[in-house]
């Protein structure tokens, strides 16, 4: 009875340690996204009316693009562990796909091209696609530095 209860204490402690990583996980990424969001707007200096428009359109692309992340998260984690127990054929399979995400996401990044120019000017269209890339670079020198006992806050600042 006890030794049942032992392992029922334990089993919690790992359901509330693993539920509390995932909030904390999501308050992270719900934090970056907010951070971006307020990057980008300074950046694109956008009016009411542009951001109205503006915001649909890139929340739009963003969530297409998620899935192709997803996606490819799946398979390189797939690869990464599994990768001598993997067939040639399912291997060649799993890599003309990455091959073919890439592809799929250029062909995104087009067809939001068009439709970012019929709702800003094309000097915002291209200072976004040049903002995208500092943020991203900002966040990564960031993430690089809460890894290696820098600051948490350090660059974080900046993207403020």
């Amino acid at each position: 009875m006890k030794k049942i209860l032992i392992l029922t204490s334990v089993f919690m402690f790992f359901l509330i340690n693993i539920n509390a990583q995932k909030c904390t996980y999501a308050e992270k990424k719900e934090k970056i996204k907010a951070k971006k969001i307020a990057f980008i707007t300074e950046k694109l200096d956008l009016s009411v009316e542009e951001a109205q428009k503006f915001w649909p359109v890139y929340n739009e692309l963003e969530k297409k693009l998620e899935k192709f992340r997803t996606e490819k998260q799946s398979i390189m984690k797939t690869l990464h562990h599994d990768i001598e127990s993997v067939s040639e054929k399912e291997l060649e399979e799993k890599t003309s796909r990455l091959v073919n995400i890439k592809l799929d996401i250029a062909k995104l990044e087009v067809e939001y091209f068009e439709k970012y120019k019929k709702v800003l000017p094309i000097k915002k269209v291209f200072i976004l696609h040049h903002t995208e890339k500092e943020f991203n670079h900002r966040l990564l020198r960031e993430l690089r530095g809460q890894r290696h006992g820098g600051p948490p806050d350090s660059i974080g600042k900046s993207l403020e």
